[in-house]
C-alpha cells in the first residue's frame, strides 16, 4: 500500500532518509565512538541492497554547514548551521526554519535525480510531503515514522495515570485535550501528506488506525 503507484518502481529505488535530530554516529563509550547509528546502519543496509541513498540531516558532518559526505555508499547531506552545535539547546525553535532548508535542499536533489521514497524520521519533512503537488502527485512516495506525530506525548500522559476514579477522568481529559491541540495543529497537517506510516508496536497502530 505504501508503494500503490501508477507506474512499476525499478528495481534500484532512490530514496531519501531525512531527520533533523537523529545523530549520525552512537554516543561515546569510554571515550571512543560505539559505531555508527541506527539512521546510518539503515542506510547502509539498503545502500548494500543496490538503493541510492541520501540522508539530509540537521546534524553536523566534517566540515562547515551543508557539508555532503559519501560514506558507505550513502550520500550524507548536512544542513547544519556552523553554529548548530553550540546552539543545540535553541534548534527546536527554529524548526519552520529547518523545514524550509529541507524543503530547498530536496526539491535541487529531487531536479537532478527524481526520488522514489522519501522516509522522514521526525516532522521535519512535512513541507516535502506538501510539496508533492508541485511536482507532481506520483512522482515520490512519503512515509513516515510514528515519531513524527504527537502520539509519544499522549502516551506519556496516560503512562502517569494511577487507577482511580479521579485519576482516569484526569487523565482522560489531559489526553484529550492534548489530542486535539496537536492533532489540529500539527498532526492533520502531516497525515495528510503521508503515503505510509512506520509504527514500533501494536498499541501504536491501533492508536494510528483508530485515532490518526
Amino acid at each position: 500500500m505504501l508503494f500503490s503507484r501508477r507506474e512499476p518502481l525499478p528495481s534500484q529505488l532512490n530514496i531519501a532518509l531525512i531527520s533533523q535530530y537523529a545523530p549520525l554516529t552512537q554516543t561515546r563509550t569510554s571515550g571512543r565512538l560505539a559505531g555508527p547509528s541506527f539512521l546510518r546502519l539503515i542506510a547502509r543496509g539498503l545502500a548494500f541492497r543496490g538503493h541510492n541513498v541520501t540522508i539530509l540531516t540537521g546534524e553536523s558532518v566534517a566540515g562547515p554547514g551543508g557539508t555532503t559526505l559519501e560514506a558507505d555508499g550513502v550520500r550524507i547531506v548536512s544542513l547544519a548551521s556552523p553554529r548548530s552545535a553550540r546552539h543545540r539547546a535553541l534548534r527546536a525553535s527554529h524548526q519552520p526554519r529547518f523545514q524550509d532548508l529541507v524543503r530547498r535542499r530536496f526539491l535541487e536533489l529531487h531536479k537532478e535525480t527524481p526520488f522514489h521514497l522519501v522516509h522522514a524520521l521526525d516532522g521535519s519533512a512535512v513541507r516535502v510531503g506538501q510539496m508533492k503537488k508541485a511536482v507532481g502527485v506520483a512522482s515520490f512516495a512519503m512515509a513516515y515514522d510514528v515519531q513524527a506525530t504527537s502520539m509519544a506525548d499522549l502516551f506519556a500522559i496516560m503512562g502517569m495515570g494511577q487507577e482511580t476514579l479521579s485519576s482516569i477522568l484526569n487523565t482522560g481529559f489531559n489526553v484529550g485535550v492534548r489530542f486535539l491541540s496537536t492533532y489540529f495543529g500539527h498532526d492533520r497537517r502531516l497525515l495528510s501528506t503521508a503515503d505510509g506510516v512506520f509504527v514500533a508496536s501494536p498499541r501504536e497502530r491501533i492508536a494510528l488506525e483508530r485515532y490518526y
